[in-house]
């Protein structure tokens, strides 16, 4: 059961009761004015649809069903399943933003070419012209995952630097483990020192082989994974990331994790 705790619209505690519509009690927020009732903000919210249907185009979503597939075996048209894929792409967004990066972490690059897929006036320009969108990938030796869309250049500048970090979210412990590529090395050597003020940490060859490994087999699949959706627009690319890391991440340890995020998806509200 799902409880009010705030003002969905702008996250007051500030409201009242503000009568009921078909047996629904509705809410009205004091300072934003506006009204609302404990279904506002949550995924499902405003739909015909059942909530039986949405869990179970949820668990196929998850599992990495594709639109088409999700439409076909649940009844429900493409630009229906359309609509509740970024839905949920959005919640899942939401809790991902709570994940930090901790002990060891590989960290590798990977890169996508600029993509506008979707967009009703994309600019004139050829695949060779476009930009590269580079992503950096992590994993510990748990295999605890991160993907975040990093920089268009290959001189990212110490702004950019700082906002990659702030997105890891590291805790204290984190040391960044670098692949072989030079680009990975200076990012995780500028990171290091930020966070150990320099220090380097000693790696057995074994150790760093293995977090490497895991590094490249997530960075396989997730270009694998991608394919399927004959390309993702540039816009939509962190939301597909933050979907991969739990497809991935679900195959070890699938009931732990997808029901916490089925949970969040249900629950959670978005403001």
């Amino acid at each position: 059961m799902v409880h009010t705790f705030n003002c969905p619209h702008c996250n007051s505690v500030h409201f009242i009761k503000y009568g009921k519509y078909k047996s629904v009690q509705r809410y009205q927020c004091k300072d934003c004015l506006k009204t609302f009732n404990e279904g506002t903000g949550l995924v499902w919210h405003n739909t015909k649809k059942s909530t039986e249907l949405w869990t179970k185009y949820t668990n196929l979503m998850l599992s990495g069903a594709t639109i088409r597939e999700c439409s076909n075996k649940l009844g429900i048209c493409i630009e229906t399943s359309f609509r509740w894929r970024h839905k949920i792409l959005n919640h899942i967004n939401k809790y991902t933003d709570s994940r930090r990066t901790h002990v060891i972490t590989a960290m590798r690059h990977t890169k996508f070419k600029e993509n506008f897929k979707g967009q009703k006036t994309p600019p004139v320009c050829t695949i060779k012209s476009r930009k590269n969108i580079f992503v950096t990938t992590t994993i510990n030796k748990n295999g605890y995952s991160l993907a975040k869309v990093a920089f268009n250049t290959t001189t990212p500048s110490k702004e950019a630097l700082d906002i990659l970090l702030k997105s890891f979210n590291p805790i204290y412990n984190t040391y960044f483990f670098p692949g072989k590529d030079k680009f990975s090395y200076i990012i995780s050597k500028k990171f290091n020192q930020i966070l150990h003020k320099g220090k380097e940490l000693q790696v057995s060859k074994e150790f760093g082989e293995e977090l490497m490994l895991n590094c490249s087999d997530f960075i396989l699949h997730l270009r694998r994974w991608l394919r399927k959706f004959r390309s993702v627009a540039s816009k939509y690319l962190q939301l597909y990331l933050n979907w991969f890391v739990y497809i991935y991440e679900g195959s070890v340890e699938k009931h732990t994790i997808l029901s916490n995020l089925i949970s969040s998806i249900f629950c959670l509200k978005l403001i």
